[in-house]
C-alpha cells in the first residue's frame, strides 16, 4: 500500500506533466466548445442563455451542488475505507446496498 501511494504521488500530483498536461487540455477543449457554440447555426449551449439572470444562477447552483455531491460521495468512500482497511469489494458492496435500499423506499 505504502508504494502504491508514493507512486500515485509521484505520477499524479499537482504539479505533475500529467495533471498539468490534463489542465492544458481541458482549457483548450473548453474554449474551443465556446467558440464554437458561438459560431454554430444550432450549438449545444445557447451562449445568449447566459445573459439571462435566472438561467445563470440556476446554472451556477447546479453546478455547485454538483461539486458537492461529488465530494461527499469520495469523502464516504475514503471514511469507508478507513475501518476496512482499504478492501474495495465490501466498500463496494455498501454502495450497492444504499443503491438498492434508496430504489427500494422510492417505490413505497
Amino acid at each position: 500500500p505504502g508504494w502504491c501511494r508514493w507512486q500515485a504521488r509521484r505520477y499524479w500530483g499537482w504539479g505533475s506533466a500529467r495533471v498539468m498536461g490534463l489542465l492544458v487540455s481541458s482549457t483548450v477543449l473548453i474554449a474551443g466548445f465556446v467558440a464554437r457554440s458561438a459560431r454554430h447555426a444550432s450549438p449545444v449551449l445557447e451562449l445568449r442563455l447566459l445573459r439571462v439572470r435566472s438561467y445563470s444562477v440556476t446554472l451556477v447552483a447546479a453546478l455547485l451542488f454538483s461539486a458537492a455531491f461529488g465530494a461527499m460521495l469520495l469523502s464516504i468512500a475514503l471514511w469507508l475505507q478507513a475501518p476496512l482497511a482499504g478492501r474495495v469489494p465490501e466498500l463496494g458492496s455498501f454502495g450497492v446496498y444504499g443503491s438498492v435500499l434508496i430504489f427500494v423506499e422510492a417505490r413505497a
